[in-house]
């Protein structure tokens, strides 16, 4: 197995362990696509390297001209099966007060997945970085 292909499995591992945990918080994201607006909705999506590698080996990159996810495909993700852990993480469907307990709980297991992309990296000698997308896809 190549090094790609075996950062490829590793990172689908820990995708797998990100959505049974997401599921267990209940977040009832509503896929209405808005956080896939980064620039109206007021944040960011940063990325990994074993990420990029497991994006690079199940989907053509596209480069990110705009602040929207050129991945969002009437208000819908075209890549849903292969988007980042940042994306299966986060959910803004809630109201104020589930939120506020929903982001702690998102926080904690964003560190998590992070400590498990770094571990990859570390075992892999690849550089470990944390970068926005359109930096990550424009590169």
């Amino acid at each position: 197995m190549s090094q790609n292909e075996e950062i490829t499995r590793k990172t689908r591992q820990i995708y797998d362990w990100i959505d049974k945990e997401v599921d267990s918080l209940q977040n009832s994201c509503e896929s209405c696509g808005k956080c896939c607006d980064f620039a109206d909705f007021g944040h960011k999506l940063y990325v990994s390297p074993p990420e990029m590698v497991y994006f690079a080996q199940n989907v053509t990159v596209l480069p990110m001209t705009k602040s929207i996810c050129p991945y969002q495909k009437d208000g819908l993700c075209s890549v849903y099966e292969h988007r980042f852990a940042g994306c299966r993480i986060f959910s803004c469907g809630k109201n104020a007060e589930a939120r506020a307990d929903l982001a702690e709980k998102q926080a904690i297991l964003s560190e998590k997945a992070l400590g498990k992309f770094k571990d990859i990296c570390i075992t892999h000698d690849l550089d470990y970085f944390y970068t926005d997308l359109a930096t990550a896809l424009n590169r």
